[in-house]
């Protein structure tokens, strides 16, 4: 069982979902109100248009995300872990390979913009990214689910989990994991050095401008230490701690997302 402790109010967190039974509904009552912050860089929406493809559907989904330089966008669908995998599937394959009348949809989100943006994307911008890209789709889930990652990715989905624990208090804290959506500010391709075990030289150096001599990463979800080194020349890398999460044998990329987060993925 999972908990959380929180030395800032010196109290433990639980699961919500060991502790209380709760709907469908109430899960997206609090998806909703936090997303902004979960996605700062996407207008984030309801979306419940009916949705087809290849004769199938139609199926609904939950929200939309627009980013806000209008370059990309997702179809979000929320579920709970006790809904079994072969409903999920039958939406997501759905939503994947939807047709989206580029119109139709950027006419809708521009409505159910009005109410909650000053500013939003203008429709022509918005109609010419959906006509020209299919949406990725990310689905939201409340639990740890293993076996939907590997189902929903083979289907070109995304599986983000976002937990609930609350104390005795009644205050509530999240948890997020998986995949979903950032964007890069920075980036940097990266490559070990050939004889140096450990050593990862960083190919743009102003990247790591910064006054820190140590530097976390996440890697696949996994946070990392690192410590900047000056060699030859060239700004490098070196892996702190007994075992190095990061296998030698790819090229990488260094970025930093719009919550100076310095993320680590495979070329």
């Amino acid at each position: 069982m999972a908990r959380l402790l929180v030395t800032s109010d010196n109290s433990w967190y639980e699961e919500l979902a060991l502790i209380a039974s709760y709907y469908e509904s109430e899960f997206q009552r609090t998806i909703k109100q936090h997303v902004t912050k979960v996605f700062p860089d996407y207008f984030v929406l309801d979306f419940t248009m009916n949705v087809y493809s290849n004769s199938k559907g139609p199926k609904k989904p939950d929200m939309v995300m627009v980013s806000k330089d209008c370059s990309d966008w997702w179809i979000i669908e929320l579920e709970l872990s006790s809904h079994t995998l072969n409903h999920v599937e039958e939406q997501v394959e759905v939503f994947v390979n939807g047709d989206y009348n580029a119109y139709e949809v950027s006419e809708y989100i521009i409505k159910k913009s009005k109410n909650l943006y000053i500013n939003f994307l203008p429709q022509k911008k918005l109609s010419k990214l959906i006509q020209l890209k299919q949406p990725n789709v990310l689905v939201i889930v409340d639990e740890p689910k293993n076996k939907w990652e590997k189902a929903l990715n083979s289907l070109g989905a995304r599986l983000c989990v976002f937990q609930v624990y609350k104390n005795t208090n009644g205050t509530e804290a999240y948890r997020l994991d998986g995949i979903y959506p950032d964007i890069q500010q920075k980036e940097s391709h990266c490559n070990y050095h050939k004889s140096i075990p450990n050593l990862l030289e960083v190919l743009s150096p102003d990247l790591l401008e910064i006054e820190d001599d140590e530097i976390q990463i996440s890697f696949n979800n996994k946070l990392t230490t690192w410590k900047k080194i000056f060699l030859e020349n060239k700004v490098y890398l070196k892996s702190i701690g007994s075992i190095n999460p990061v296998p030698a044998n790819n090229n990488y990329v260094l970025y930093i997302d719009s919550n100076n987060r310095f993320i680590l993925k495979i070329n």
